[in-house]
């Protein structure tokens, strides 16, 4: 999408329609990298399943955005074993409920042609081999290829979420969910790859102490080297220092439930997300504002939705009966919120023109208006 919120581009995954939501990354190279969800038959018999059996194999591609050719697939149930799963079959495995024994959820490629994978559901992060799709290296609380030298700290993390490299490669950050086992957590992690060695260097709890069942993210802020902490299903961020040891931010966007550790309150009853970005965006719709006339309360609101650098509405008018077209200044006013309003005697004019504004008196855009409505643009950014 662009600054003027039209789609640049649309692909699917290539020969699926389950085409998933947990990882879309575009690299250096101009692809894509997809996850994939495959209902998939599997022998559950080990797992007490009865009769045939079905799992979500996790699948990632990487796509030629140019071409949508497929450039490389990979199959979690290809490498890991089914057994490797941390969270438990419940109910699941029939064929209405495929059991999702991966739980595939994020996918990095570095400079060396290789993809750093993260699997949720077997709490492990997977180093694969960009041509074979062999484990080069697993690190987590299962089948590690680490050694950790903090604890166990550097390594137990369940149920993970957004895994990335850093330090050319020595270093990498991700969400540990906990998943009530432990307090959720941002972290990052030193890997020596002589010893075969990982250390926790940083650990960030959450000021407010949730515990994010779902979803979750660790960035790194390039201009400051600030940690940035998204809780997920909690909803909520934080900016740390880059030492990870002071909450420079700590901000929440939707409710927050009295009891952290209810589960129930804290995953699809409320407001959440998925990961957590901070990015310069300049919007320019091309759509016209909404503007309403409420000739009861003398007023006119106003919203324009997208509209980033919008910070000020001037509303000029000609005079009803007054025998002249010329405009006048009616109203202007700052934009302090989504919608903002001003007060207008609409009977004393026949017409209005509505012009936005940026930060140094810019024109957004103008419009002709009728009765509260849209009539023309007469210009567009």
């Amino acid at each position: 999408m662009n600054k003027n919120y039209q789609l640049v581009k649309n692909f699917t995954a290539v020969g699926s329609t389950l085409g998933d939501v947990h990882e879309f990354m575009i690299t250096k190279n101009d692809t894509a990298l997809v996850t994939v969800y495959v209902r998939t038959p599997w022998d559950l018999s080990a797992f007490g399943f009865d009769g045939q059996g079905f799992i979500y194999d996790g699948v990632f591609q990487e796509i030629d955005l140019a071409t949508g050719r497929l450039l490389f697939e990979w199959r979690a149930s290809e490498h890991i074993d089914v057994a490797d799963n941390d969270h438990g079959r419940g109910k699941h495995g029939g064929d209405d409920r495929p059991w999702d024994c991966y739980h595939l959820n994020s996918v990095e490629k570095d400079d060396r042609g290789n993809y750093l994978v993260s699997i949720r559901h077997t709490s492990t992060i997977y180093y694969l081999d960009g041509r074979t799709g062999d484990i080069i290296w697993r690190l987590g609380r299962g089948k590690s290829d680490f050694t950790d030298l903090s604890r166990s700290r550097a390594s137990d993390f369940y149920g993970q979420h957004h895994a990335r490299f850093h330090d050319d490669g020595n270093s990498i950050t991700l969400f540990d969910n906990g998943n009530y086992i432990t307090k959720s957590r941002g972290m990052k992690v030193g890997l020596d790859f002589v010893n075969m060695t990982a250390t926790l260097l940083v650990s960030m709890d959450s000021p407010e102490g949730w515990y994010s069942a779902t979803r979750g993210s660790v960035t790194i802020l390039p201009e400051t080297g600030h940690f940035l902490v998204g809780y997920g299903s909690a909803p909520a961020f934080t900016e740390y220092s880059s030492d990870g040891q002071e909450a420079l931010c700590d901000y929440q966007f939707g409710a927050l439930h009295s009891n952290p550790s209810d589960s129930s309150a804290l995953t699809d009853k409320g407001v959440a997300s998925y990961r957590v970005y901070r990015k310069t965006w300049q919007g320019f719709p091309l759509t016209s504002p909404d503007v309403v006339f409420n000739e009861p309360e003398s007023k006119v609101f106003v919203s324009w939705n997208g509209a980033t650098e919008l910070r000020r509405w001037r509303l000029e008018g000609v005079r009803n009966g007054g025998g002249s077209e010329a405009w006048e200044d009616v109203a202007a006013w700052e934009r302090t919120a989504f919608e903002t309003n001003a007060t207008v005697r609409v009977n004393d004019y026949v017409r209005f023109r509505l012009t936005a504004e940026d930060r140094d008196g810019g024109e957004l855009g103008q419009w002709f208006l009728t009765d509260g409505d849209v009539e023309v643009s007469s210009s567009d950014a």
